[in-house]
């Protein structure tokens, strides 16, 4: 259980502003990150909760000290809930927001085409504005569905997720290698050790 504060959560108030930058990213980005994003997911086996084993360090992540990971849940709308909470120095920090197929993608048999969604974490009553939307791009999901990279199309952000906290060294290796093949640069990113 998330304990209560006084003031709004430290996720939620700067996520809020993260759909925005998301939604700012360059034509050559968007064009990349799509061909890469991958041709479908399975939407009910993505669902459940992941944990982050690596990313791009942002503005908005900068007091999580561990345990930094991502749930979500589909809902009866069609839309996914989506909560990320991590540890800080101060107790846990969660936001909820939801997420939906961007605009051109659909759920056809419970398949995203593509595995692209939008993200909103800012208050439902402004969700209508277009700039409370960031993207969301899969675009690795390993063999056995346990390694997900997720990235947007200015590639200023970027999470590696388990369904464990860690893994086989073998299988880092692969994700370096396809984190490699979509143009990230090895001194971008962070791995999350615990």
């Amino acid at each position: 259980m998330v304990a209560r504060r006084s003031k709004p959560p430290y996720f939620a108030v700067l996520s809020a502003l993260l759909s925005a930058a998301l939604v700012s990213g360059c034509a050559f980005g968007e064009r990349a990150t799509r061909q890469a994003t991958l041709p479908a997911v399975d939407l009910a086996s993505y669902m459940g909760e992941w944990q982050q084993l690596a990313h791009i360090p942002n503005w908005f992540q900068r007091k999580c000290v561990s345990r930094t990971r991502a749930s979500y849940r589909l809902l009866a709308s069609g839309q996914v809930e989506v909560r990320n909470e991590c540890e800080t120095k101060s107790g846990n920090d969660s936001v909820v927001g939801v997420a939906r197929p961007r605009t051109d993608a659909v759920v056809e048999s419970g398949q995203l085409r593509p595995a692209s969604l939008e993200v909103a974490f800012a208050p439902e009553w402004v969700r209508w504005v277009p700039l409370a939307w960031g993207n969301y791009d899969i675009v690795y999901l390993s063999p056995d569905r346990r390694v997900a990279i997720v990235t947007e199309p200015s590639r200023r952000y970027m999470w590696v997720l388990s369904r464990t906290r860690t893994i086989a060294e073998g299988e880092w290796k692969a994700v370096e290698s396809r984190l490699t093949q979509l143009g990230f640069q090895r001194d971008q990113w962070v791995r999350d050790l615990e």
